[in-house]
C-alpha cells in the first residue's frame, strides 16, 4: 500500500509538471528504471539460489548483492556504474596520491581508485552500512588491494553517533531522516566522525583527493572537514541539490565554501561535480 501511495503522488506531481505527457514519461522510467530491474533481479536470484553472485567488472572481481536492483543491476547487466564518474576517476586521480573514498558501497568507485592511485598510492574507502561493508571487504579481498584501507564509519559534520537510514537499494542510503524518496527499510545508529576528526584519528597525513556519494549529506561533511579539505586538491562528489536543504544546507552555501577554500569546477557530468583546488 505505501508503494502504490509513493507511485500516485509522483504520478500526481508528473501531471501538474507537464500533463499527461509528464505521467507518461514518469510510468515509461518507473518501468525502465524500477520494475524491469527488480523483476530481472528476482530471476537471476531464483535460478542461481544466491544473494550474491561473483562477476568480473573492468578487469577486477566483484561480489555483488542479487537485491540492488540499482547499482547492482547495472553492473550485471551492463558491467559498469555511473560511466561520467568512472571517467573522471581515471582522468583526475594518478600514480601515488591518497584518496578519501566517503560512501564506498560495494567498492565499485574503491577498486577504480585503486588501480589509479597504484601500489605507491592509498585509498581510504568509508562505508557504515553493514550490508554493503561485507562486501566491500570481500572485494578488496580477492583482488588483493593492499592499498586499500576499510572503515566502518558514517562522514558527518561533528563526532558521534548518527541515526543512518538503510534504503532498500543500498546505494540510496542516507542521513536525512526517513522519506518516500529513499525506500527506507530500516534505521541503525553509525559511528560518526567530522572529516577533519576522521583524518587526526588515523593520522592520515596526506590528503590529495576525496570522492563522495553521500546522498544529501554532502553539507555536513564539508562543514566538519575544512581542514582536511584545505590539504585536498581534488573534491569528485554527487551533489543533491533537493536533499542538502532537509539537513539544513544548500549547494549556493556548498560551492560558496568551495570557492573560499580555492577549489574551482572543472567538469559536472549528470550532477557529479569535479573541482580542483588552485
Amino acid at each position: 500500500m505505501k508503494t502504490v501511495k509513493r507511485v500516485y503522488r509522483w504520478a500526481r506531481i508528473s501531471y501538474k509538471k507537464e500533463g499527461l505527457k509528464g505521467v507518461l514519461k514518469y510510468v515509461y522510467e518507473l518501468f525502465c528504471f524500477r520494475i524491469y530491474p527488480s523483476l530481472y533481479m528476482a530471476y537471476l536470484r531464483h535460478r542461481t539460489g544466491e544473494d550474491v553472485i561473483l562477476k568480473d567488472v573492468l578487469g577486477y572481481k566483484m561480489f555483488i548483492d542479487l537485491k540492488n536492483d540499482s547499482l547492482g543491476y547495472h553492473l550485471i547487466r551492463y558491467g559498469i556504474w555511473e560511466p561520467g564518474t568512472t571517467r573522471m576517476l581515471f582522468d583526475f586521480l594518478h600514480e601515488g596520491m591518497s584518496v578519501i573514498d566517503i560512501g564506498a558501497n560495494i567498492g565499485y568507485f574503491t577498486l577504480i581508485e585503486a588501480r589509479a592511485v597504484g601500489e605507491r598510492g592509498k585509498v581510504y574507502a568509508i562505508e557504515p552500512d553493514p550490508r554493503n561493508l561485507k562486501l566491500l571487504r570481500k572485494n578488496v579481498e580477492i583482488n588483493n588491494l593492499h592499498n586499500v584501507e576499510v572503515f566502518n564509519c558514517a562522514i558527518s559534520d561533528k563526532t558521534g553517533t548518527e541515526k543512518f537510514y538503510l534504503a532498500r537499494c543500498s546505494n540510496w542510503n542516507t542521513l536525512i531522516p526517513s522519506s518516500d524518496a529513499f525506500d527506507v527499510i530500516d534505521v541503525i545508529e553509525v559511528e560518526a566522525y567530522s572529516l577533519d576528526d576522521f583524518v587526526e584519528k588515523n593520522r592520515i597525513e596526506k590528503v590529495d583527493a576525496i570522492r563522495m556519494d553521500i546522498e544529501g549529506g554532502e553539507g555536513k561533511v564539508i562543514d566538519g572537514g575544512i581542514s582536511t579539505l584545505k590539504k585536498a586538491k581534488i573534491l569528485i562528489m554527487e551533489t543533491h541539490p533537493e536533499l542538502v536543504v532537509e539537513l539544513g544546507y544548500s549547494m549556493e552555501w556548498i560551492i560558496d565554501k568551495l570557492k573560499s577554500l580555492g577549489f574551482e569546477l572543472m567538469r559536472e557530468i549528470d550532477g557529479v561535480c569535479a573541482f580542483v583546488r588552485k
